[in-house]
C-alpha cells in the first residue's frame, strides 16, 4: 500500500470490499466511533469505524465492509487495522 502513496487529489486511497464478515466485540470508543474485530472463518482483524456509532445496528449479523487498511500506532506499537468506510448487510451471491 505504501508503494501507492501519497494519497490525495488525483490519487485516492485504495478501498477494499471484505464480504461475509461478522463484527465481534463491537464497542463504542470516543464520542461517535466503533471498534470491533472483523471475523471471517478462521481469520480476524481489528477494525475501526469512525463516525458510525449511530449505525451500530448495521454491524449485526453477516455484513460486507468497504475498508481502507492502515497502520495504527498505539503505545509505541504498530498494527494493521481496517478503517471502515461503509457497511451493508451481506449480499447473498
Amino acid at each position: 500500500m505504501e508503494g501507492l502513496a501519497p494519497f490525495g487529489m488525483g490519487n485516492p486511497e485504495p478501498l477494499l470490499v471484505v464480504e461475509s464478515v461478522r463484527a465481534m466485540q463491537v464497542k463504542a470508543v470516543g464520542d461517535n466511533h466503533l471498534r470491533f474485530t472483523a471475523c471471517q472463518g478462521a481469520f480476524s482483524h481489528p477494525a475501526i469505524a469512525f463516525g458510525m456509532l449511530g449505525r451500530r445496528d448495521d454491524f449485526q449479523g453477516e455484513i460486507d465492509l468497504l475498508v481502507s487498511p492502515e497502520i495504527n500506532l498505539y503505545n509505541g506499537r504498530e498494527t494493521v487495522q481496517l478503517r471502515v468506510k461503509d457497511v451493508r448487510a451481506c449480499v447473498v451471491r
